[in-house]
C-alpha cells in the first residue's frame, strides 16, 4: 500500500475543502434538527452561520498568510554563508 502524502496545512485546496465540508455539515444538521421546517428558529441561521464562517476564515487567511509565507522565505540579500560564494 503507497504511503499517503501528509496534509498540506499551507495549501489553499485544503482549507477549501474543510470549509465546503464543515459548511454542508452545519446545512445538514440544520435541516435534521428543524426537520425541514423554516418555521423552526434554527433555520434562520442555515446560511449566516456559513457566510460568517467563510468571511471570518478569509481575513483570518488574509492576516495570517503573509506572515506565514514571511517565515519560509529565505533571505532576499544573498547565500546563508558568506563564505560560499
Amino acid at each position: 500500500m503507497a504511503d499517503k502524502p501528509p496534509i498540506d496545512w499551507r495549501s489553499r485546496t485544503t482549507w477549501h475543502a474543510i470549509g465546503y465540508g464543515l459548511t454542508a455539515v452545519w446545512m445538514l444538521l440544520v435541516l435534521v434538527v428543524s426537520g425541514n421546517n423554516p418555521e423552526h428558529p434554527l433555520f434562520t441561521f442555515i446560511f449566516i452561520v456559513p457566510i460568517a464562517g467563510w468571511l471570518i476564515g478569509i481575513s483570518i487567511g488574509r492576516v495570517l498568510g503573509p506572515r506565514l509565507a514571511r517565515d519560509d522565505d529565505p533571505p532576499a540579500d544573498g547565500p546563508e554563508d558568506p563564505d560560499k560564494s
